[in-house]
């Protein structure tokens, strides 16, 4: 368990992570570490819009993880190959500052979550909790 200025704990039981804390008052240059098997280290949270809400997801994460991270079961028990094979995870982005126009399928399994990322479709696998769930 670590703790960063008391603002977030995260606690990793059995393969299950539970973020508590005040996220909205999280600065994101703020370094956060953890020690889960889940995701790859990191140190700050990007924000990313995902169906039009705005979420904050850990840097250097394949973007199936980083849905992980916002809804654990939903995400843990779906229907996932987790490399690629199943195409269950495919979403459509653009990068910030282009519009939907430029739209580029992807596997969320194959693709680092990058800053400012908009997802504007999502396979009718994915569901999130408080997004599309």
């Amino acid at each position: 368990m670590r703790s960063r200025e008391g603002k977030i704990r995260c606690y990793f039981q059995t393969g299950t992570a539970i973020l508590r804390g005040f996220m909205n008052e999280l600065d994101t240059t703020t370094s956060i570490l953890t020690d889960s098997d889940l995701l790859d280290p990191y140190e700050k949270l990007v924000h990313v819009e995902i169906l039009g809400q705005q979420v904050m997801v850990p840097e250097k994460n394949r973007l199936l993880r980083c849905f992980q991270y916002l809804s654990l079961n939903s995400i843990s028990y779906g229907d996932f190959c987790w490399n690629g094979e199943c195409t269950n995870c495919q979403i459509w982005y653009h990068e910030k500052g282009q519009t939907g126009t430029n739209d580029k399928p992807t596997l969320s399994c194959r693709v680092e979550v990058v800053e400012g990322m908009v997802i504007t479709k999502l396979s009718q696998f994915i569901h999130l909790d408080g997004i599309n769930k």
